[in-house]
């Protein structure tokens, strides 16, 4: 998470300098809720742990100033969802190929959160 900024050339360089070393394999495991959002995790994986530190150094020799919380890797499943009492969910065993990175962009119009991907490389 980078926060408001206008440096895209920047954020773009660094995930460029990270590209490389080919698809790798995500499982999807475990599920929970943060207040209105739903998420669900991933299995443990070294190439995406390595891959995200890989990220926050490049990122930080770009000169941005990274918040100082370990990695999580998840999914938002939902958000500003309300619900009287959480239902008991689980996530099916699902596992996916990651092929390429992207850089997001999150706003809000017209009351809705919406994201916009400014630029993607692949793995």
């Amino acid at each position: 998470f980078l926060g408001e900024t206008d440096r895209v050339a920047a954020a773009r360089s660094a995930l460029e300098e990270v590209c490389g070393g080919g698809p790798f394999s995500l499982s999807l495991s475990g599920m929970g809720r943060f207040g209105g959002v739903w998420w669900a995790g991933t299995e443990k994986n070294a190439r995406l742990a390595a891959l995200a530190e890989e990220l926050r150094a490049a990122l930080t020799r770009q000169g941005f100033r990274l918040e100082d919380r370990p990695f999580v890797a998840h999914f938002t499943l939902s958000r500003e969802v309300r619900v009287p009492k959480a239902p008991h969910l689980a996530v099916p065993p699902v596992s996916m190929e990651v092929r390429r990175i992207s850089l997001m962009k999150s706003e809000r119009i017209r009351g809705r959160l919406c994201y916009t991907e400014l630029f993607s490389a692949a793995l």
